[in-house]
């Protein structure tokens, strides 16, 4: 599977969380929610997920190690390319609250 279209959607600069993203894999699937956090050192990408007691579990995952640190990077390479959100982003994503995150 490739990475075939990603969508930013840059937060409001609150908290870990800087922006949530949808990627489309092959045209024929779309993941939404996932997130783009800043890290201590870098930037990471997050698939979405839910906290189930002390700790959170992700909703969609990828068996294949090579497939998530594919996703990942192109992810973080369209974040990196991406200038300013528009104002729809920026509607979009001041709707959104970043959840209480372990990291």
């Amino acid at each position: 599977m490739k990475v075939t279209e990603v969508r930013i959607y840059p937060t409001q600069g609150k908290g870990k969380i800087i922006a949530y993203c949808s990627v489309t894999l092959d045209d024929v699937l779309v993941i939404r929610d996932c997130k783009i956090v800043q890290g201590e050192k870098e930037k990471f990408f997050a698939f979405p997920s839910r906290k189930e007691g002390d700790k959170y579990i992700d909703i969609v995952f990828t068996l294949s190690r090579e497939l998530r640190q594919s996703i990942g990077e192109s992810v973080i390479s369209a974040y990196n390319q991406q200038g300013a959100p528009s104002e729809k982003e920026k509607e979009w994503s001041s709707q959104r609250k970043d959840e209480d995150l372990p990291f």
